[in-house]
């Protein structure tokens, strides 16, 4: 690891890829996400996050692509609530102009699940961090941010 940080670059060597030959790993466009955030609702009414939703369609590709049907488990990398507003616009296009604190709601009675404490009553929190910037400009901003 200290190659990257003396060289600016990782060598993964032969006994590494040797080890790597049990990983698989894949990406979905969005739209193939929101697909499968409304699929894994209509099928079990639990809702997952857009990481988790991309977890299960490269899960479906890999057992498209390798026949393999081992029992697998996808661990939930985060709340849904946490993504309210693409989460919702998954599973009905009518969330689409919705406000999204009150989407929080509207998830929360959907799938009967209570609002995260760290979420509830966000809306009435203080904004912390004000600062917008231009994508071009956030390595400029963060380095300015860390002096």
């Amino acid at each position: 690891m200290n190659s990257l940080k003396e060289k600016g670059y990782y060598r993964i060597d032969s006994e590494m890829k040797k080890r790597l030959k049990d990983f698989y790993g894949g990406f979905v466009p969005q739209k193939e996400s929101r697909q499968c955030i409304k699929e894994i609702f209509e099928k079990s009414k639990y809702l997952v996050d857009p990481h988790t939703a991309v977890a299960y369609a490269v899960y479906k590709k890999y057992i498209k692509k390798t026949g393999d049907k081992t029992k697998t488990v996808i661990v939930t990398t985060a709340s849904p609530f946490k993504f309210t507003k693409s989460v919702m616009e998954s599973i009905d296009s009518r969330y689409e102009k919705s406000d999204d604190f009150k989407l929080i709601e509207k998830m929360s009675d959907l799938t009967k699940v209570p609002i995260p404490s760290g979420i509830k009553d966000i809306e009435k929190k203080p904004i912390r961090h004000k600062m917008v910037c231009e994508k071009e400009e956030m390595g400029a901003k963060i380095a300015e941010i860390l002096k």
